[in-house]
C-alpha cells in the first residue's frame, strides 16, 4: 500500500511472525532513533564494562607517559647538563622537536579552519 507524498518507508524482514514497518511519520525524529529502531547501532549511554574501563586506563597511561617523554626530549633535555650516557646526550644535543612543536601551531591552525570552512560549505550547499 503507498504511502503518503513525502513519506520514507521501510520494510523489514518480519520479526516474530510481526511484520515491523517503520515510517518517518511514525515519530522518529532522528537518525539516532531510526538506527536504534533498525538495530544497526547500539548508543551506549555510559561504560559499564570492566573490560573498557581497563582499556581506558591503559590508553590514559600511554598518553601520559608519553606525553613526559616528548617534554623531557624537548624541553627538559636542553637546560639539563650532559649524563654521559650517549642516548641521552644525543637526545640533548638534537634540536628538531624544539623547532617542529612552534612550527607546526600555525599550519595547524590553517588546517582546522579549512576543514571547519569546507564542513559549513558542505553542510549549507
Amino acid at each position: 500500500m503507498p504511502s503518503k507524498k513525502g513519506s520514507i518507508s521501510f520494510n523489514l524482514p518480519p520479526k516474530d511472525e510481526d511484520e515491523l514497518k517503520i515510517s518517518i511519520d511514525d515519530g522518529i525524529s532522528s537518525m539516532e532513533e531510526l538506527f536504534a529502531v533498525l538495530g544497526l547501532r547500539k548508543f551506549q549511554k555510559n561504560i559499564n564494562n570492566s573490560a573498557d574501563v581497563k582499556k581506558w586506563v591503559f590508553l590514559l597511561i600511554f598518553v601520559v607517559v608519553y606525553f613526559l617523554g616528548f617534554v623531557y626530549c624537548a624541553f627538559l633535555s636542553k637546560v639539563l647538563p650532559p649524563t654521559g650516557h650517549w642516548l641521552l646526550d644525543a637526545i640533548r644535543n638534537d634540536y628538531y622537536y624544539c623547532y617542529l612543536v612552534p612550527l607546526t601551531v600555525v599550519p595547524t591552525f590553517i588546517v582546522v579552519y579549512l576543514n571547519w570552512l569546507s564542513m559549513r560549505f558542505f553542510e549549507n550547499n
